[in-house]
C-alpha cells in the first residue's frame, strides 16, 4: 500500500502541472506537424472542453475543476490541421478578468473569501460551462451539468449566450421550492444575499433566480435515429404528483433534439432525494441511469461551510441501483425498472444494448465516492464525516475499473462482471454502434509505476487489451474515435486525442490507427500552447478550416497602419499586409484594448462597452430601442440643456409613438456607484482619441430591458432560419463594420486616461479651467455663461458687443483654437437665457496656467 501511494504521488504531482492557465488562440492558426501525416480521408473537428482558468485576481482557486470552461477545437482536412481555442465567455469568466478576488462559489473546492458568513445561504455556484461539448443543431453547445449550456460559434468559438434548447429549458438554479410564490419569496432573499457580497453586479437576474433548470454534461447522439439525446433536472421538496413532501426529489426530463436542435420527445422522471447523476446511457428502448448512494447534506452547503460536490456524502451499505425508463417506441406496456448492484460509484459509461431478455450496460466502477470535493471541507466537517464512515479514501480515484452490469428483464436480478483488471477512465465506443452491440471499447488508461497515462483498446469478445503510452510523464486526454469512410470494421478508423507533457510543458494533439493504437501515432501535430487537461469532448464531421471568401480580398500596398505613431502599447507601428480579416485577427490584441481600457475608466466590465461610430449613435441605439414600447400618453423626461442631435431623436419618436418630450433642470465616472444603465460618449473629446468612433456603456441589468433598433450580423447570431440570438454581451449595440483604426486610437486613448489616471486629469483640468474663468471675469465686456455646481473644462463664455464668430476667427489669426456653439446646439436652454451662440474655450490637463495667461492676453487683444 506505501508503495502504490508513493507512485501515485509521484503521478498525481506530474499530471498536476497540467492544470496552468490556458492562452486562447481564437483567430486559430495551422499546426505544423513533428511526426508522419495526416490520413487524406480524415475530415473532422475535434473539440474539447475542459477547465482553463485557475487564479483570480491572482489567488488559486479552491478545486482545478472549478476553472472556467476552456474550448479548443482542431479541424482537419486535405492532411493539414488548423487550431483555435478560446474560453467561454459565461458572465462569471467576464466579471473574473476584472475582479481581484474570487467572487463566486465553485462546485468543487472554491468557496468565496471571507468565510462561512461570506458563504451564507448563497446558492449559486459559478457555471463555469467546463465540462463537455457537442457540435449539433448549428451550435457549438459548451456544457455544465449544475447550470444551463452555453452556444457557441462553432467556427469561430466565439460565445453567443446561455442555450435555453429552444425554450425548453428555463434559466436560473436547478431548484424550485414548490410553486411561483414561494419561488419568488427565495429569490427576493437571494437577491439581498447577492446584493450583499457583490455578485448581483455581474449577474443577470435570471442567474441567481430558483426555478430553472440544469442539463446534463453528458448528451448522447442516437445514431438509429440522429437524435441528441439529453435530459434536464430540477430539485424540489415535491413528488412526481406534484405533493409537498418532507424530502426533495429529483425531478428528470429526457428530451431528444432532432438534426435542427428542436426538442422532439420528452419523458418526465422522478427519484426520491438528490440523485447524483452525471452520465447516462441508451438502448433502442430505454434510458439508463445509475443511482449511486450517496446523499447531500445541504445544511453544510446552505450554511456556507463547504461547496456542493464536498457536501456529498456515501452513504455505507446502499446498493448501487440501476434505472430503466422506457423510451418513445418501447414495448406496449413498458414501465420504469430497478435493479440493484453492489455498492459502486459510476461516473462514466461506455455503451448499452439490448441482448434478447437482458440489458448489458458497460460502465466505469470506483469501490466508492472519489475525493473530488473533500479537500474543500473544514477541519471539523472532514472529522465528523470520518467519524460517521462517510470519509473517502484518497485511492478511490484510482479504483477505476470497466464492469459489466447484466439485467435480467424477466426476473429482475442484476449481475456484474469485471473486464479489465486495470485502471480505465473516459470510455468511449464508435458513435454509430452506440445503444447497440460493440465490438471494442477506447479509453483511458494508466500506469501510476511509471507515472504516465495512456489509451486502451479493449476487445469485448477476448478480453484482450492494447495499449499505447506516450511516455514517462506525458498524459492522454479522452480519445474520440473517427470512422474512416466506408469502413469495413468497427474499429476501421482513427482515435484522437491530446497528450500533455508535464517536464516540457507542451501539448501535442495526435492520431492513432484504431485498428493497432500500440504502433503509435500516424500522425503528431505540436500545439501552439499547452493545452489544460481537458474533460470531455466530441467530434463533428465538419471540418471548420478557414476560408477565403467575402471581404478576404488581399489589400493593396496602402495598407491601413493599425498603431497610431505614438502608441507604445502595440509595439511599435505596424502596416498590415493580407486580408482584412487576417489584419484583425493579427491585432486582436488591440481591438479588444478598448473594451479592458473603457471598462477600467468606468468601473465597469469589458462585455459592457460596446464600441460604436459615434457618441450620437450610441446614445440612439438605446433610446431607438426603448421606443419600441412608447405609446400615446407616455412622457419622455429630459433636460433643458439637451443636445440637440438626442433632442431631435426625441421629436422624431414622439412624432411616431405619441409620446411627449418634457424637459427639466469631466470628471472621473464609476457607474456603478451612479446606477447608470446606459451611458454614451464620444473618442475625440476629452479622451483625445479619433474622430468617427464612440462608445456604449449598457449595464449588464439592462440588456433585457431593450432590444437593438437594428442588428446585424456582429450583434447577434442568425442560430436558425427563423430565428436568431443577441450577442452575449453590449456588442449586441454594435455594427460589423466600423473603422477598426478609429477604434485602435480609442483604446490607446482609453489606456493612457487609465495609466494616467483619471483622478489626476481631473484635478488638472479644473485647476486651468478654474484659472481661465477667473481670467475671463476680469476681461471687459466678457459674461462666462457656465452653470452648475461642479463645473468641466469646457468653458463657455460670451463678448458684450463681439460676435462668438468673430472671436472664433480672430483667435485662430492667432494661433488659438476655440469653437463656438449656435442656439440650434441646445435650443432650449440656449432661447430661455436669450443667448445665440457661445465661444467655448476647452482646456484639458495638458494645458498649462502659462497657457491661460497667453490666451487672455490675446482674448484682450481681438476684442
Amino acid at each position: 500500500m506505501a508503495r502504490a501511494q508513493k507512485s501515485s504521488r509521484e503521478f498525481q504531482v506530474a499530471f498536476d502541472k497540467g492544470y496552468l492557465e490556458a492562452t486562447p488562440c481564437p483567430q486559430g492558426q495551422f499546426l505544423e506537424l513533428t511526426h508522419g501525416s495526416i490520413p487524406e480521408g480524415l475530415v473532422c473537428t475535434y473539440f474539447s472542453n475542459g477547465p482553463g482558468k485557475f487564479q483570480v485576481g491572482g489567488q488559486a482557486i479552491g478545486h482545478p475543476l472549478d476553472g472556467d470552461g476552456f474550448i479548443s477545437s482542431i479541424s482537419v482536412k486535405g492532411g493539414k490541421a488548423f487550431y483555435r481555442s478560446d474560453f467561454v465567455q459565461t458572465p462569471e469568466h467576464v466579471a473574473g478578468k476584472i475582479l481581484k478576488r474570487g467572487q463566486f462559489r465553485g462546485t468543487f473546492g472554491t468557496q468565496r473569501a471571507g468565510g462561512p458568513l461570506s458563504n451564507l445561504l448563497d446558492l449559486h455556484v459559478a457555471n463555469t460551462s467546463n465540462t463537455s461539448v457537442v457540435d449539433w443543431g448549428g451550435l457549438l453547445l459548451s456544457f455544465f451539468e449544475g447550470g444551463q449550456p452555453y452556444a457557441l460559434h462553432a467556427d469561430t468559438l466565439r460565445t453567443l449566450g446561455v442555450a435555453t434548447l429552444g425554450g425548453a429549458v428555463r434559466e436560473g438554479l436547478p431548484i424550485d421550492l414548490g410553486g411561483l410564490t414561494l419561488n419568488a419569496a427565495f429569490n427576493a432573499l437571494h437577491r439581498l444575499v447577492q446584493r450583499s457580497v457583490g455578485s448581483w453586479a455581474h449577474l443577470h437576474p435570471r442567474q441567481m433566480a430558483v426555478g430553472g433548470e440544469a442539463v446534463t454534461a453528458h448528451p448522447h447522439v442516437d445514431p438509429a435515429v440522429r437524435r441528441l439525446v439529453s435530459f434536464k433536472y430540477s430539485v424540489s421538496p415535491r413528488d412526481p404528483a406534484g405533493h409537498a413532501t418532507r424530502r426533495l426529489h429529483t425531478h428528470f426530463t429526457f428530451m431528444e433534439l432532432d438534426g435542427a436542435g428542436i426538442v422532439v420527445e420528452r419523458v418526465p422522471w422522478a427519484l426520491p432525494g438528490y440523485a447524483f447523476v452525471h452520465d447516462f446511457v441508451l438502448t433502442r428502448a430505454w434510458y439508463v441511469v445509475f443511482e449511486n448512494p450517496v446523499s447531500v447534506d445541504y445544511h453544510a452547503y446552505m450554511l456556507g461551510l463547504a461547496p456542493a460536490a464536498a457536501s456529498i456524502r456515501w452513504d455505507v451499505g446502499r446498493p448501487t441501483v440501476v434505472h430503466l425508463i422506457p423510451r418513445p417506441g418501447a414495448p406496449p406496456g413498458a414501465r420504469p425498472r430497478r435493479f440493484e448492484l453492489p455498492p459502486s460509484f459510476v461516473f462514466h459509461h461506455a455503451n448499452a444494448y439490448e441482448q434478447g431478455e437482458h440489458v448489458i450496460i458497460d460502465s466505469v466502477h470506483y469501490d466508492s465516492l472519489p475525493g473530488v470535493g473533500t479537500p474543500a471541507l473544514g477541519k471539523k466537517q472532514a472529522q465528523k464525516a470520518q467519524r460517521q464512515g462517510e470519509s473517502v479514501d484518497p485511492q478511490v480515484s484510482y479504483s477505476a475499473r470497466l464492469r459489466r452490469a447484466t439485467l435480467n428483464l424477466r426476473t429482475g436480478v442484476a449481475a456484474r462482471k469485471l473486464l479489465h483488471p486495470g485502471y480505465l477512465e473516459f470510455p468511449s465506443v464508435n458513435e454509430t454502434c452506440f445503444g447497440r452491440a460493440h465490438e471494442f471499447v477506447f479509453a483511458e488508461t494508466a500506469d501510476f509505476e511509471g507515472s504516465k497515462s495512456g489509451l486502451i483498446k479493449l476487445d469485448m469478445a477476448s478480453l484482450e487489451a492494447e495499449t499505447w503510452f506516450p511516455g514517462r510523464h506525458q498524459f492522454v486526454g479522452e480519445p474520440q474515435f473517427v470512422p474512416r469512410p466506408d469502413a469495413g470494421a468497427e474499429d476501421d478508423g482513427w482515435l484522437l486525442a491530446c497528450v500533455f507533457d508535464s517536464e516540457s510543458l507542451t501539448s501535442r494533439f495526435v492520431i492513432l490507427d484504431a485498428h493497432r493504437i500500440g504502433a503509435g501515432p500516424i500522425a503528431v501535430a505540436l500545439l501552439p500552447h499547452p493545452l489544460p487537461h481537458g474533460l470531455h469532448g466530441s467530434c463533428s464531421d465538419t471540418a471548420y478550416m478557414p476560408t477565403h471568401g467575402a471581404g478576404s480580398a488581399t489589400l493593396s500596398s496602402n495598407a491601413v497602419p493599425f498603431t497610431p505613431p505614438s502608441a507604445p502599447l502595440l509595439g511599435g507601428e505596424t502596416s498590415l499586409q493580407g486580408t482584412g480579416y487576417e489584419a484583425a485577427a493579427l491585432n486582436a490584441a488591440a481591438l479588444q484594448l478598448p473594451y479592458t481600457a473603457l471598462a477600467s475608466l468606468l468601473h465597469a466590465s469589458p462585455d459592457e462597452i460596446a464600441v460604436m461610430g459615434s457618441a450620437t449613435l450610441a446614445w440612439q441605439a438605446v433610446v431607438y430601442g426603448l421606443a419600441w414600447t412608447w405609446r400615446p400618453g407616455d412622457t419622455v423626461l429630459t433636460g433643458v440643456n439637451e443636445y440637440a442631435s438626442n433632442y431631435l431623436a426625441y421629436l422624431q419618436l414622439a412624432r411616431r409613438t405619441g409620446a411627449r418630450i418634457v424637459s427639466v433642470g469631466q470628471v472621473p465616472v464609476d457607474v456603478q456607484a451612479i446606477g447608470c444603465d446606459f451611458l454614451s460618449s464620444t473618442s475625440r473629446k476629452y479622451l483625445r482619441g479619433p474622430r468617427g468612433v464612440g462608445f456604449l456603456y449598457a449595464a449588464r441589468s439592462a440588456w433585457d430591458l431593450l432590444e437593438p433598433a437594428c442588428i446585424d450580423l456582429h450583434g447577434a447570431e442568425w442560430v436558425a432560419r427563423g430565428a436568431y440570438a443577441l450577442h452575449p454581451t453590449a456588442k449586441r449595440f454594435e455594427s460589423y463594420e466600423i473603422s477598426f483604426a478609429s477604434k485602435v486610437g480609442l483604446g490607446v486613448a482609453a489606456q493612457e486616461a487609465v495609466d494616467v489616471g483619471m483622478d489626476t486629469i481631473s484635478t488638472a483640468i479644473a485647476k486651468v479651467a478654474t484659472a481661465l474663468r477667473k481670467g475671463l471675469q476680469g476681461v471687459p465686456g466678457i459674461t462666462v455663461q457656465d452653470q452648475g455646481r461642479r463645473l468641466g473644462g469646457i468653458v463657455s463664455f460670451t463678448a458684450a458687443d463681439t460676435p462668438a464668430e468673430v472671436i472664433q476667427a480672430r483667435l485662430l489669426e492667432q494661433g488659438i483654437n476655440v469653437w463656438t456653439s449656435r442656439a440650434p446646439s441646445t435650443r432650449i436652454d440656449m432661447e430661455d437665457r436669450g443667448l445665440d451662440s457661445v465661444v467655448r474655450a476647452s482646456v484639458h490637463s495638458y494645458n498649462t496656467l502659462d497657457e491661460v495667461e497667453t490666451f487672455l492676453r490675446v482674448l484682450r487683444a481681438v476684442l
